[in-house]
């Protein structure tokens, strides 16, 4: 994933940290909502999961990006 991530520019790394954020908070609000049954729990929370490791690694592809300009400084 790193790898994808780093040949994005830093708008389209923005716009998906942005985009994670959304979709995390939106798979968070159906997770609250959603009927108690085993599958769509469990599709639901696997959705979650997924909006939330990509926004992680976003971040940390940013952070890294962060670290190297303050490096050149």
């Amino acid at each position: 994933m790193s790898a994808l991530l780093a040949g994005l520019t830093r708008p389209e790394l923005d716009e998906l940290l942005h985009v994670c954020e959304i979709a995390d908070a939106a798979a968070h609000q159906r997770l609250r909502t959603c009927p108690l049954d085993a599958g769509i729990v469990a599709g639901t929370a696997g959705v979650a999961q997924d909006c939330l490791t990509m926004w992680h690694e976003a971040l940390d592809e940013s952070a890294r990006r962060w670290t190297e300009e303050m490096a050149r400084l």
